[in-house]
């Protein structure tokens, strides 16, 4: 598809760790002739989870690290269209504007996964939105190069900022992201309909709780309204033991759908 479209652009947000694993195959070394192609069109990200750092992240072995963070989203976007196919955790990338960003590619995930779709059509404001906060996590991130000696596979640059101590890095995310909360819903909504997107970002390692806070807050609103109906769903479906609470004692009702491998 690059070779045909000539003003085509790809990029590709994803994991460090996982991306980065030894041995052959790696989705770095894979990755390689799409940039080799294309080296002024295809941008490919790495994110590295700012827990494991420093000491620790010396002694920790390959493949253990992982545990300390992966950005493990399944976003894909191409101009104003946007499809999520699966639960989305940490900090999450939305890709658009002939943008990709996923976690898993697998066929399973395109075919027999009935939790795994959500199609978004003619969004041309979260488009925008997602662009913007795909372009903020890339400027945190690793960015995938082609070797210049022999001896490498593939390059990997750090975060392009004058920042070099890490800690800083993430805290100029963290007040990144929040600019971009904070810019977008100052613009409020343009009509209303009967369905209204909220993008919130929730990231422990970056201080942003806006899941919490927004289910906190909509848990609260309908504890003692009796008429409220409440549709509960997730693709792993392990609902925190405060949120637990609330589903228990609240008057509501409630109804959860939960994935199953039979149906």
């Amino acid at each position: 598809m690059l070779g045909d479209r000539p003003s085509l652009q790809l990029h590709l947000q994803l994991d460090y760790f996982r991306s980065t694993r030894p041995g052959p195959g790696n989705t770095a070394v894979t990755l390689l002739p799409l940039l080799k192609a294309f080296p002024d069109r295809v941008k490919i990200s790495f994110y590295r989870s700012p827990t494991l750092r420093g000491l620790l992240a010396r002694i920790v072995p390959r493949r253990w690290d992982e545990g300390w963070g992966t950005w493990h989203a399944k976003i894909y976007g191409a101009d104003d269209e946007l499809l999520l196919s699966g639960y989305v955790d940490t900090i999450t990338p939305f890709a658009s504007h002939h943008n990709l960003s996923s976690a898993n590619l697998n066929t399973s995930y395109f075919t027999n996964r009935q939790d795994r779709y959500v199609h978004l059509r003619g969004q041309n404001s979260l488009a925008n939105y997602c662009s913007d906060f795909l372009q903020i996590v890339s400027n945190a991130s690793y960015t995938l190069k082609l070797p210049t000696h022999s001896s490498e596979e593939y390059r990997l640059c750090p975060p392009s900022t004058s920042l070099r101590n890490s800690f800083q890095i993430y805290e100029e995310l963290s007040s990144n992201l929040n600019k971009l909360q904070a810019s977008y819903r100052s613009k409020g909504v343009a009509a209303k309909s009967d369905v209204e997107l909220l993008p919130i970002i929730q990231s422990g390692p970056l201080f942003i709780p806006e899941e919490e806070t927004a289910l906190t807050t909509l848990f609260e609103s309908i504890r003692n309204d009796a008429d409220a109906v409440v549709d509960l769903t997730s693709g792993y479906f392990g609902l925190y033991e405060e949120y637990q609470q609330y589903v228990l004692k609240s008057r509501a009702k409630w109804r959860i759908l939960a994935a199953s491998p039979k149906v």
